[in-house]
Order: structure tokens, then sequence, then C-alpha cells
């Protein structure tokens, strides 16, 4: 699907005025033509419907729940750095996440480890660049993850 001209896989953000808002990544979006149906919570995340079976290449069958906007980036990671296994991100500035991590992508296996604020300036790593550093050496996988809003 192309909004203005530009290639959206599917779910798009308009501004107020009814541009494309390009700060808004729908990654690798739905597996489908399109999204039917969305709703959007109180707590900023949407709802969104349709014939598809995958959203950003994780299974979710008919309905998925996204954020809507304050997107975070995964930058880098996780790397081991001097034991540490360094995991980065990119939020929108001034906003705080929650950083959590699970042993798989279930979504109940996810625990807290920390709250973030993505930075209004630039420290080194990029402005809204925030980085995690988990001393705990995980035995086997170890996912991380960044929300908002922070809890």
């Amino acid at each position: 699907m192309k909004v203005n001209g530009i290639s959206r896989n599917c779910i798009a953000r308009l501004n107020a005025n009814g541009s494309l808002d390009t700060s808004f990544n729908s990654g690798t979006g739905v597996d489908g033509l399109f999204v039917a149906s969305m709703a959007l919570q109180p707590d900023r995340r949407l709802l969104i419907g349709d014939w598809f079976a995958s959203v950003n290449g994780f299974a979710r069958n008919y309905v998925a729940r996204l954020f809507w906007g304050d997107r975070v980036v995964f930058v880098s990671g996780p790397v081991k750095d001097n034991g540490d296994f360094v995991a980065r991100f990119k939020g929108t500035p001034g906003l705080i996440y929650t950083i959590e991590s699970s042993a798989s992508v279930s979504s109940a296996a996810w625990q807290k480890l920390t709250n973030r604020t993505a930075p209004t300036t630039d420290l080194g790593l990029g402005v809204g660049v925030f980085e995690l550093r988990d001393a705990i050496a995980p035995s086997g996988q170890r996912f991380y993850r960044a929300v908002f809003p922070a809890y």
C-alpha cells in the first residue's frame, strides 16, 4: 500500500493535516492486503483486525494490539561487553519506557528490569537512544524489549 506515494506495510499514521506521518514506523506490517478495523484504546494502544496471520513477523491471527505512535526501535544488541549484555533502543525523546526481558517471546513471560527515559539530547548514542546493561548472565536465549507507557 502507498500513502502519498510512500510505501507502507498496510498500516500508516496520518498527521492532523492529512499528510503521512513519516516518523511512525509500522515495521514489516501485516501479511494481509490491508487493515479493515481499528480501535484506539485509552492506554494509546491500537487494536487492528482483518484477515492476517502475522504482524511484524509475529503470529497474530486476525487481531493485534499495537502501540499508537511513541514507537521504540531496537537499535542494537544484545551484545556482550565486559561481561554485561547490552541492548540499545531508540524512543521518543523525553518519554519514559519500561525495559523488560524474557527467555521466550511469549507475552506472559516478560519481566520488568528497569525504567529508562529516552534522552532529549545526544549522549553519544543519538537523540532518543538509551541502553540497558544487564549484568546477569542469562542461560540460553534472552530477549529484551522497551514498552510505553512505562509502569
